[in-house]
């Protein structure tokens, strides 16, 4: 049997959770490892295939014990067949100008990715986005990187595959979650609700500005459906982000106006969250995944935009930006209960089945070496 080393953003975040779920899925003869904490124990529950090593580098230890932890997970990578690094936001640059700090978290990522990928037999890059970012270097080196150390490199939008056309090993196939394993549910009335934490100015910016707007925005969606007797799903992908923070204000505004709500939390529930979207006639998708996963399952949707990865995936679509709101515009401020818009249905079986193209040059090698 196969050993592939995951390297993936485990934080309980619901969209990179079930990356590695996804991925795990299509290799059911290949044992993958992944280095996280206790807390991801359910992982192995739910796919038997995948082994968490419980290989904890805590900032608390010190530095003998921080060194050792990462000695161990070099020779992880080295024994295994082959690295994957599969997620979404992989590859951003916050403008550092003279920020000494972030100049350092820098150059620490570069040499960690050469560290990694020099030690692994085969290297694969999967389901990532690349940027924003804001210098040339940070261009230039990852062009060199996935062109030295890579076997293939995949990418999730043709924006960010063309920015590196150069390299014959890069490519472009739809986001992973366009084929993620959906319940066969029916369809009830449901609108499936998923929100961000605006007042996280550290993560969102100067978006922030306008967390007020937006949850009053998604307030306005609210009273829209309760109007005409639809269930109202307001979910939170990512607590640590701020999500659930975001579900409770709106929750007692809608209670202020005599709405009732079903509240739902990622707390490593994968199965009833798919599950809700699956039955929801309507999904207003703030988090990527929920817009990537209500297209998947058939639902009228209204994507939320408040990053340029939406944008991007939603242009390969071809889907119409009239049925969007982009939060980095001051349009949609002015929108009120009639003239919010409306949900599209959108058919995206053709992103369903090339979604597996993400997969195809491991698969190649894993075929090619049994």
């Amino acid at each position: 049997m196969k050993r592939i080393m995951v390297d993936c953003y485990l934080a309980h975040n619901f969209g990179d959770d079930l990356f590695l779920i996804t991925l795990a899925s299509n290799f059911p003869k290949v044992q993958f490892q992944v280095i996280a904490n206790q807390s991801y124990n359910f992982i192995e529950r739910l796919c038997p295939n995948i082994n968490i090593l419980h290989c904890v580098n805590d900032k608390c230890l010190n530095l003998l014990k921080r060194l050792k932890n990462k000695r161990d997970e070099l020779l992880i990578i080295h024994k295994a067949d082959a690295l994957v690094t599969i997620g979404g936001s992989l590859y951003i640059e916050k403008p550092s100008g003279c920020n000494p700090r972030l100049l350092i978290d820098k150059y620490r990522r570069y040499f960690r990715d050469v560290v990694r990928a020099n030690n692994a037999k085969n290297y694969y890059v999967m389901g990532a986005n690349f940027g924003p970012y804001s210098s040339k270097s940070f261009l230039r080196f990852y062009t060199r990187f996935f062109e030295k150390f890579c076997e293939d490199v995949c990418f999730r939008d043709r924006f960010s595959a063309n920015q590196f056309s150069s390299v014959t090993n890069v490519r472009y196939a739809p986001d992973i979650l366009f084929g993620a394993g959906l319940p066969n549910v029916s369809k009830r009335h449901q609108v499936f609700i998923s929100v961000i934490d605006l007042q996280n100015c550290d993560h969102f910016g100067r978006l922030s500005e306008k967390c007020e707007a937006y949850e009053q925005m998604i307030l306005e969606y609210i009273k829209r459906y309760a109007d005409i007797e639809y269930k109202i799903i307001l979910c939170s992908f990512f607590g640590s982000d701020g999500d659930s923070l975001a579900v409770k204000r709106i929750s007692v505004k809608a209670s202020e106006a005599n709405i009732s709500i079903q509240e739902l939390y990622y707390t490593d529930n994968i199965e009833e969250i798919l599950s809700e979207i699956s039955m929801s006639e309507i999904v207003i998708g703030t988090r990527f995944h929920a817009t990537v996963i209500g297209l998947a399952a058939g639902a009228a949707v209204v994507p939320i935009i408040y990053s340029t990865k939406t944008l991007h995936v939603l242009d390969d679509l071809g889907f119409n930006r009239r049925n969007t709101i982009d939060l980095s515009s001051d349009e949609w401020l002015s929108l009120d209960l009639n003239t919010l818009p409306d949900p599209l249905t959108f058919n995206v079986d053709r992103e369903k089945a090339l979604s597996k193209c993400q997969f195809s040059a491991l698969s190649k090698f894993i075929e090619s070496s049994e």
